[in-house]
């Protein structure tokens, strides 16, 4: 582990998994628990021009299916992280367009904007701003 940021972590691996076959086939019998976690970190530092060699690597070394299946692991868990991540936007926009739509409303109620700011967070140039799109969707309608 010392030399995992080495810049050369292809060559590491393949020194690994050339030199510790019994090491890993302990890992297999747990799942490959330890592969799966070293690739994972080792993924994310190889640059993507070098992703597929990474993966030939694992692949040739492991048995076909075993290797598969750590991939399609290390590819699920990008896929999952990525989900975590599209959620966390979409529901940041989600707050953004409620507060906006909000503001929206008691503008035209007619309240104060410093009541606005102060009952949504959003700033008195926020506000301006919002009040401005109201006043061109107005004249655009009539």
């Amino acid at each position: 582990m010392k030399h995992i940021h080495t810049r050369d972590i292809l060559k590491l691996w393949a020194e690994f998994l050339d030199q510790f076959k019994e090491t890993i086939l302990i890992d297999k019998e747990r799942g490959y628990i330890y592969i799966k976690q070293l690739l994972w970190y080792s993924d994310s530092k190889v640059p993507e021009s070098k992703q597929q060699e990474l993966n030939d690597l694992i692949l040739k070394n492991l048995n076909e299916k075993d290797g598969e299946d750590i991939m399609r692991t290390i590819a699920q868990k990008y896929i999952e992280e990525g989900i975590v991540q599209g959620k966390a936007v979409g529901i940041q926009e989600g707050i953004e367009k409620g507060i906006e739509k909000a503001a929206i409303n008691m503008l035209l109620q007619n309240l104060e904007p410093k009541l606005i700011a102060q009952y949504t967070s959003l700033t008195l140039t926020q506000i301006k701003h919002i009040a401005e799109e109201i006043r061109k969707n107005k004249t655009t309608m009539h």
